[in-house]
Order: structure tokens, then sequence, then C-alpha cells
């Protein structure tokens, strides 16, 4: 295909001249695959519009094309062929520090902190211990974890607190008992739950105390370390009461009686008394005693028998060596000098008592007006009427 183009004329004829847009080829490419990628290679016709882009790998930017510009992406218009090449330099790299915190090392840790490049994502995150939880970041933030992207050193200081728990008490039969020490308590406190049975009833165990810090799951008054929820039963149970005979008599009742026997629940406290006849006094109970009345705790099935003796002796008269008498709402006794003296009642309650009197007389107080037996060596011996 001539052109110019040389013809002979030898008649008429005609030429038609055809034209065709002309095509270039862009390349585009980088000074080093390391430092990044580049794009928009390809054909294009004259004046179509070529883009050319760029892509820094991390630690590099880049600086300019081959023919000077520093446009990226660079856009023109196709009017020949081209070679572009992106060339780059090594960036600085910037790093920041994050520092992470606990304001309650006892309460939990953190995690997170370190050193990172400018523009990292950066997460940070409270890790709560057992019975604690995280309540906020030293800026009011509770967000947990935290994630942020690093542009300067930052700072952070996570909170904690004791966590609630929920102690409920209850009794098996709330007409057996009560109880107290239900709530809701901050992590590790201490508190007493306390069973306390009605009357008819007794405190038995506490059910669910297994694993509670220092219990004594017997005792009515449960020391509770409250370490998490906590559901406690009182066992309570009806009393069974034992019931005892107590048999009260008399030795010889043509001298005296005995009153106060019967049939007593366990633990009752009861009154015994021996009733002695005229010329009689009481001498004492079958088990050595000489309490008259005479106060009792039942604790058994128990006979207990008043013993008397006679006592027939008329005031001021002597009976063998011995003389008793009244001088000035006193006592006065003589001839008894190493002899075991008892002084008693009517009821045979003691009011004097001596072993192998130093002296053959002696005198003492009486409480009362009445009539008093002097007992020499065990034997009723003088009978006094004394008056205030």
């Amino acid at each position: 295909m001539d052109n110019p183009r040389n013809v002979t004329v030898n008649g008429d004829i005609t030429y038609t001249a055809n034209f065709t847009q002309q095509v270039y080829q862009i390349n585009v490419t980088v000074s080093n695959a390391a430092y990044g990628t580049a794009s928009g290679s390809g054909s294009y016709h004259y004046g179509e519009t070529v883009t050319a882009s760029v892509t820094a790998n991390q630690g590099f930017r880049f600086t300019q094309w081959n023919n000077g510009v520093t446009d990226n992406p660079y856009i023109f218009q196709a009017t020949g062929d081209l070679t572009l090449i992106a060339e780059f330099a090594q960036e600085s790299a910037q790093f920041y520090t994050v520092t992470v915190s606990s304001a309650n090392p006892e309460m939990g840790g953190v995690s997170g902190a370190g050193n990172y490049r400018e523009g990292t994502m950066v997460s940070v995150e409270a890790l709560p211990n057992y019975g604690y939880r995280f309540t906020q970041w030293q800026d009011g933030v509770t967000t947990n974890p935290r994630t942020f992207e690093i542009h300067s050193d930052m700072d952070f200081i996570a909170s904690f607190a004791a966590d609630n728990f929920t102690v409920t008490v209850t009794p098996n039969d709330p007409a057996m008992g009560t109880v107290s020490g239900s709530g809701t308590y901050t992590y590790m406190t201490q508190i007493n739950a306390i069973a306390t049975p009605n009357e008819g009833y007794h405190f038995v165990r506490w059910d669910g105390a297994d694993g509670i810090n220092n219990s004594k799951s017997l005792s009515d008054t449960l020391h509770v370390t409250v370490d998490r929820d906590i559901t406690l039963t009182a066992v309570f149970a009806e009393d069974v009461v034992m019931y005892y005979t107590i048999t009260v008599n008399s030795q010889d009742e043509s001298k005296g009686t005995a009153i106060g026997g019967g049939y007593f629940p366990a633990g009752d406290t009861i009154e015994i008394q021996a009733i002695p006849n005229t010329n009689y006094a009481f001498a004492g109970w079958s088990d050595g005693n000489v309490d008259n009345p005479r106060t009792l705790i039942v604790e058994g099935d128990r006979i207990y028998t008043a013993r008397f003796q006679y006592s027939g002796a008329v005031n001021g008269v002597a009976a063998g060596h011995v003389v008793a008498w009244c001088q000035n709402g006193r006592l006065f006794v003589k001839g008894v000098e190493n002899h075991d003296v008892t002084v008693t009642d009517m009821m045979g309650r003691v009011i004097y008592r001596a072993e192998h009197c130093l002296f053959d007389t002696f005198n003492t107080d009486v409480p009362a007006d009445g009539i008093y037996l002097v007992h020499v060596d065990g034997v009723a011996t003088k009978k006094v009427y004394i008056r205030h």
C-alpha cells in the first residue's frame, strides 16, 4: 500500500483512500516488585484516556513516575507508545506504646500492652478474676475488649468490682422454726446463717452446707463465706420428750409422810417434801440428802424415801446431861462437848451443825420463831421453841 502512489493514466478511474486509528502500547510497571505494584498497562487508541495506578507495599511509599510525574493515579491521553515506571522510597516506621494496667490487681488482670506500628488495629482487654467483674476503663468507656487504630502512645487502666451473690436460707418446715441470713452479698463477705427452733422442736442440721468455708453443719449458727450463690435449708425435727417416774414415800408413815412424786418430763425441776408427824422430826432422805423441802431435776426414774426419828423432848428439860433453852431469841445448848450436834427446824432444814463440838455450851441465831430440834450424835435429843 504505497503512499504516495504513482499511476499511469489510460482512462477514467476513481481511487478511494482508507484510514484507521493509530494504536499505542502503554506499559505500566514498578522499579522493584518488592516495593509495590502498578496497574494500567494495555493497548490504547490515539487520544484514549489511560489511568496508571500504583500501590506501595508496607514500609515503602510511592515517590514519582519515571517521567517526573507524582500523580497517583496518573491520568493522561495516549499519544504514543509509553513505558511508565513507578519509583518508591523506604518509609521510616513509626511505633507507639500501649500501656495497660489494673486498678485492682487482686480483682483482675489485663492484656494488650506492647509496641505497635502506626495505624495498626490494637485490642486491649480486662480479665476479671473469679468473683469480680470489669466496670470501666479510666476514661469511662465500658467496652471490653476494646479495639482501636493507634496513632499515638496510649494508656489504659481497667477497674473492677466484687460480684454480688445471693444467699437463700429457708427452714424445712416454717412451723418448726425460723431462720435468718438470706440476702445479697458481695464476694467473700462473711455472714452467719442462724436457725432458731420453735417450742417443741429442735435443730438437726443444715442441708446445702457442703463445701462452705469453715462450716459446722450441725451447729445452729453456720459461718458462711459468700463465694457463690448459696441455698441453705435448716432441718428441724419435733422434740421427743422422755418422761420419768419420781417415787416419794415414807420409811414409816406412823412417823411422817412425803409428797411430790409423780410422772414428769426429763429436765423438769420439781420439789419433794417430808412432813413429820407430831413428836417426830425429818432425819434425811434415803440417798443421804437432808434438804427439806428438796429441789430436784428430773433425769430418770428415782425413788426417794423420807426417814424420820423420834423427837419427843420438852423445852428446858434435860435428856441425859443435855440441856437446851431460848434466851433473847437465841438458842443455847449445854452438855455437848465432844459430841456431834445438829439443829434443824421441824421441816428438817439444818440451821446449825458441828462435829465433835469443842465447847460444853454454845449458842446460835435461828432465822425465825418456831420449834427447833437439837440432834446429839444423830438422835433428836431436845425440842426448843424460839421466839424473837
